[in-house]
């Protein structure tokens, strides 16, 4: 039953985020539409009315793969391992498909990766590479999947509520909410010891040959926030401010570094390897406290065609976001931090009970959209959609299109995310504003092994 519990608690973390991606967005290959769903990245459409589309149920379609894929089958896993470790095994669990389908259960991924089989390891000037022989194909060790249109939309140091509940005193909003956030870090090569491991031999020593980092939090968050409507001529303006806010219960900080000297000749074979590694804890898993805050700032404005010269035009919105313009957090803790110097073969481990992580920074995101509703002859209606998002190491762009035919919407879109290209496909029937379904094909890095990992979504609104 502990296993059972342990495997549930750990689908519950890895999805969170995904569940929270909105099906019209992922149809509109990641496009943000005006509207609530877009007030985490902008406070000025807090209080701003959408058009009653997108948003409802997000259905977890991918609970199904584990039931109707046998290597999937996590519950029968960790319950009766014998016929997985036997020798042959009668059964096989995929590791990799059911990492992959559980950070995106509002997916039901349709090709399940195959997880590497025997793998070759090659050297050049250029980097290291592995090489899947089993299935003839590279292995990308790529682990950017996970769940998020543009990662942690929160601008608290990263947090990232599980859930939350709000309320409102007049213009003032108030949301309180329960976070964990988990942050591996891949592992890092230093890329002149890359190119002297292709030529075989050692030319310096390297104190950062490779290096590992992860970091884990959790606590209560708290965000404030002031919206509201301005009417000028020719437009209605939507202003916003918000102060986010976390009281910390846990925090985990850890480091490691293997380094590299050259031996009595420079081969590769003789040298000396060191290493260090240290790991801060504050909160319940330490002692110490944290706490944080942030400041968001943004706009939206509405225009009509009439105001633009364009009667086919039915509104023109405009949006300006900056999540973390300041973002200031502590948290108090221990550090222990462990060296091995491989010339005296010491171990030598110090403990600080009055270590630190955080501070003030300027670490703003800046999120801008447009977005176009034109109505067409024989009772058409298009949804057009452009946004970009800069800052805290993204960069993206979508642009969206979104049609509807009585009862009936089409929705496709593209994006560019961070260097790499995303696509989107979708459609619904729209019984009454706000009632409806939502469907999208999804796509998104398959993890590790790289690749895409194709899926279908989707969306229940009854009213909401």
């Amino acid at each position: 039953m502990k296993r059972i519990l342990s495997a549930i608690g750990l689908v519950v973390a890895l999805s969170s985020a995904a569940l929270a991606q909105d099906v019209r967005s992922l149809g509109l290959g990641g496009a943000l539409v005006p509207g609530a769903g877009l007030s985490p990245f902008n406070p000025g459409y807090l209080t701003y009315t959408g058009d009653g589309r997108g948003g409802g149920l997000t259905l977890p379609l991918g609970l199904l793969n584990f039931v109707l894929n046998p290597q999937m089958n996590v519950i029968d896993f960790l319950s009766n391992r014998t016929p997985y470790t036997t020798n042959p095994p009668t059964k096989v669990f995929n590791f990799l498909a059911a990492f992959d389908q559980i950070t995106h259960l509002n997916t039901f991924i349709l090709n399940t990766p195959t997880p590497p089989g025997e793998l070759s390891i090659n050297f050049s000037a250029t980097g290291i590479s592995l090489f899947d022989v089993t299935n003839n194909r590279p292995v990308a060790l790529d682990f950017s999947s996970g769940g998020g249109l543009f990662g942690s939309p929160s601008a608290t140091s990263g947090v990232s509520p599980l859930f939350a509940v709000p309320f409102s005193i007049g213009p003032i909003s108030i949301k309180m909410g329960v976070f964990a956030n988990v942050a591996p870090g891949a592992p890092r090569i230093d890329q002149a010891l890359v190119t002297d491991i292709a030529d075989g031999n050692l030319s310096a020593a390297y104190p950062n040959a490779i290096s590992l980092n992860a970091q884990g939090a959790a606590g209560i968050s708290l965000d404030v926030a002031f919206n509201t409507p301005l009417d000028v001529p020719g437009a209605k303006l939507f202003l916003g401010a918000r102060a986010s806010g976390f009281f910390g219960l846990a925090y985990a900080d850890a480091r490691a570094i293997i380094n590299l000297k050259p031996g009595a000749d420079p081969a590769l074979t003789s040298a000396k390897i060191g290493y260090e590694y240290s790991y801060f804890t504050s909160g319940l898993i330490g002692s110490g406290i944290g706490f944080g805050v942030a400041g968001d700032f943004g706009i939206a404005a509405d225009l009509t065609g009439a105001t633009l010269g364009l009667p086919e035009l039915e509104k023109f919105t405009v949006g300006l976001g900056i999540i973390g313009l300041v973002e200031a957090s502590t948290w108090s803790g221990t550090e222990t931090r462990t060296v091995f110097n491989p010339d005296t073969s010491v171990s030598t481990t110090t403990t600080n009970p009055n270590a630190s992580r955080g501070g003030v920074s300027f670490n703003p995101l800046f999120t801008a959209n447009v977005a176009g509703t034109f109505s067409l002859a024989g009772g058409f209606r298009i949804l057009a959609l452009l946004d970009g998002q800069l800052g805290r190491g993204s960069f993206n762009l979508h642009l969206g299109v979104e049609g509807q035919w009585t009862l009936f919407v089409l929705r496709a879109g593209v994006g560019l995310e961070n260097g790499r290209l995303r696509f989107g496909l979708g459609g619904g029937i729209e019984f009454s504003p706000g009632l409806g379904l939502d469907l999208a094909l999804t796509a998104h890095p398959t993890p590790i092994v790289g690749g895409t990992s194709w899926g279908i979504a989707a969306a229940l609104r009854l009213g909401f």
